[in-house]
């Protein structure tokens, strides 16, 4: 006699569609995390606007925006990756066609904080997403609520600068 194994599924062993589905609970859970995320990166966004030495680089960086937005492609300048240059002078750009008239280098520092906390958001967003495929809804929980209020990432989150939008890189690439 031979003995062959059988490997039968178990009956109550979840379709890979069930997996993606998210319970009420854990939904429930989802959104007091990003509510809190988003009420903690958006709380004082508007801080220090007038004064430009609070955060030297923001008027530097916006002003290089602005610059690709009214006039030439070239930023002048590469010191950092030229991709937060082009995203926030696209923004710039569909902003005044909105508005009608030229932005002013304080509106444009506030437009440029905002994208900072929707490109915050879906750093969140992608770092669930990916825990939960790697491992499980709790974990993704755990892993989201811990974005959500890191000090570093909720104090990026609120100036115009590069470092949030390349940690939505790096999360997007680990989930892709």
């Amino acid at each position: 006699m031979t003995s062959e194994a059988v490997t039968v599924p178990a009956p109550d062993a979840p379709s890979p569609r069930q997996e993606r589905r998210v319970s009420l609970g854990e939904g429930l859970a989802l959104l007091v995390i990003f509510t809190v995320g988003l009420a903690l990166r958006a709380w004082g966004v508007s801080y220090g606007l007038s004064d430009h030495f609070v955060r030297p680089d923001e008027p530097q960086r916006v002003g290089l925006a602005l610059e690709i937005c009214r006039r030439s492609c070239n930023p002048g300048s590469f010191n950092i990756p030229s991709l937060l240059y082009y995203l926030l002078g696209a923004a710039f750009g569909l902003t005044q066609l909105g508005l009608g008239r030229p932005l002013t280098l304080d509106g444009a520092i506030l437009i440029a904080r905002l994208l900072t906390i929707l490109a915050a958001m879906v750093t969140g967003a992608l770092t669930y997403l990916t825990t939960r495929r790697l491992a499980s809804p709790p974990a993704a929980l755990v892993a989201a609520s811990v974005l959500a209020v890191a000090p570093l990432h909720v104090r990026d989150s609120h100036f115009a600068t590069g470092d949030i939008f390349a940690a939505c890189g790096v999360a997007l690439t680990f989930y892709c």
